[in-house]
């Protein structure tokens, strides 16, 4: 990563997201379909880079960073497209069991991040499809902030090197708003 970028703030990155919002809707019943679908993908391609490292099969930090990184915008996203308040997630995960206790590279507390962040796929498709409230997606999506919490010591990620690697991609996403014109 370049070393040399200054940090996006979590407000400047929000910024660029809205800014992709226009050209990305393409569903008309909730504004910002397709983007909720991209913070589905997130997800899962984490999840993916994880199983990797469970697996010990073709796996690298960096990716694990960087697919860590893609999936808290996506949080941040779901927050503000879906009006979820974040004060709520944030209380949620001050009372988390899974945050308690020490925290270790072991199979188990990687699993059950997967097993979340798979969980809450599924109550975005169910928003999606209007068969899920935004308490219980902001619930699923509370589980998921938990466990890139409990990732974060699992894997020595600072917050640094976390902010570094969202705003290398925010700064790829608003090159393409600006060369495309899509935010027009």
């Amino acid at each position: 990563m370049n070393e040399n970028i200054p940090l996006m703030t979590k407000s400047e990155m929000m910024d660029v997201s809205i800014l992709s919002l226009s050209s990305l809707t393409g569903m008309d019943d909730i504004k910002g379909s397709r983007n909720i679908l991209i913070c589905m993908t997130e997800m899962n391609e984490l999840s993916e880079e994880l199983c990797k490292y469970l697996l010990q099969k073709d796996y690298s930090l960096n990716g694990i960073l960087e697919e860590y990184a893609d999936v808290q915008l996506a949080i941040w996203y779901l927050c503000m497209l879906c009006e979820l308040p974040e004060q709520c997630i944030e209380s949620n995960m001050a009372h988390s069991d899974l945050l308690k206790g020490e925290m270790t590279k072991n199979a188990e507390s990687i699993t059950e991040a997967i097993r979340r962040m798979n969980k809450c796929s599924h109550k975005i498709g169910d928003y999606l499809r209007g068969r899920s409230k935004n308490i219980q997606l902001q619930e699923s999506v509370s589980n998921v902030q938990m466990s890139l919490t409990v990732l974060k010591n699992i894997f020595g990620f600072t917050d640094e090197q976390i902010y570094k690697s969202m705003t290398i991609k925010m700064l790829r996403v608003k090159e393409r708003i600006l060369l495309t014109g899509e935010h027009k």
